[in-house]
């Protein structure tokens, strides 16, 4: 029997175990997400498995919705996980974070076991957020 696919399966492959899977990591980090205020908001979450150590990779695009505004960030971090807590090693570090607009931003925080992608747009303005990513894992 073969698991029902994900809603998209580019770039994932069935493993061994029959799961679906992303070649180069372990499990892929997707999220989209709407700001229309200067809220943080989650644009996307990878649950750390426990006893491991996960690299997680996110590549966040965001626009306002008249175009008129972009945005581009590329974010790492390295998270580790024992029993029911997830620690930050050091800090994230960013890679690109291009943006017409600077109060936008894009960060990694940690909520629980989950490695969360947050994003924050500015007051008055409908911004659209799409994160993609994957996390490399030791165990």
């Amino acid at each position: 029997l073969v698991p029902a696919a994900p809603a998209t399966t580019t770039g994932k492959f069935l493993d061994a175990t029959g799961a679906w899977a992303v070649p180069g990591g372990d499990a892929a980090l997707t999220g989209t997400a709407t700001t229309t205020d200067a809220t943080v908001t989650t644009c996307g979450s990878y649950t750390v498995p426990d006893l491991s150590t996960a690299t997680v990779r996110a590549v966040i695009s965001a626009h306002r919705s008249n175009h008129a505004q972009a945005a581009g960030y590329d974010l790492v971090g390295v998270f580790r996980r024992s029993g029911a807590t997830v620690t930050q090693v050091g800090a994230t570090t960013v890679l690109a974070a291009i943006e017409d607009d600077a109060a936008w931003a894009a960060v990694f925080d940690v909520s629980g076991t989950s490695v969360r992608v947050r994003v924050t747009g500015a007051a008055a303005i409908t911004v659209g957020w799409v994160t993609r990513g994957v996390s490399v894992l030791a165990t």
